[in-house]
């Protein structure tokens, strides 16, 4: 009788069956965690590109609101300026800010942090909130760098180029019945060109 179950190939079959079993498991396991992994490598794809996306939108909106400002002042004997053309825009009080804490004030850089919110709370959920922070430096270039509010996975550069024309001149005026010499100091200051750097 002891020979006859040493003899037997059903427990073999039971054993084979449970091998072919693990294997399968351990092939399904496998298969799970592989996708697992692409789920959650989809998942900060996404986050990124809506990221691109937000923060290149925001960009692109203050090149429209930048391109083409200006704003033109003089100075006579070195007194107070007088503005005959400021900036306009949706951001004119930025830009007309920026330009007091240069030429009035003779700073090397004026700065300020903007936040871009969506137009809905809902949008806000999905899209996120853009940080730009705004310098113009004393030779009247405006850099903006914008960067989502709670990540820092995409960073875009917008870069605004400044022609700037100087004039001096001089003329008389009569006061207090005298002839005197006035010299007068005249800038004229326009952006173009601006780029965005996609980083």
């Amino acid at each position: 009788m002891l020979r006859n179950r040493i003899r037997s190939n059903s427990g073999a079959t039971i054993l084979l069956a449970l091998l072919f079993f693990l294997l399968c498991a351990l092939a399904g396991s496998i298969i799970l965690s592989a996708g697992s992994a692409a789920a959650g490598r989809i998942s900060g794809l996404k986050e990124t590109e809506q990221s691109f996306y937000s923060v290149t939108s925001a960009a692109q909106i203050m090149r429209e609101e930048i391109e083409g400002q200006e704003f033109q002042a003089y100075t006579e004997d070195g007194g107070s300026p007088t503005y005959t053309a400021v900036p306009d825009s949706e951001i004119k009080k930025i830009l007309i800010d920026a330009v007091i804490e240069i030429y009035e004030r003779k700073k090397a850089e004026s700065g300020e942090t903007l936040t871009f919110y969506p137009s809905s709370e809902t949008l806000t959920d999905v899209m996120g909130k853009v940080i730009a922070n705004f310098i113009m430096t004393d030779d009247y270039r405006i850099e903006i760098t914008f960067s989502m509010e709670k990540s820092k996975k995409y960073i875009c550069k917008l870069t605004a180029k400044a022609i700037v024309n100087r004039r001096t001149s001089r003329y008389e005026e009569e006061k207090d019945g005298k002839l005197v010499e006035v010299k007068r100091e005249d800038i004229h200051v326009y952006w173009n060109e601006c780029t965005i750097d996609k980083g």
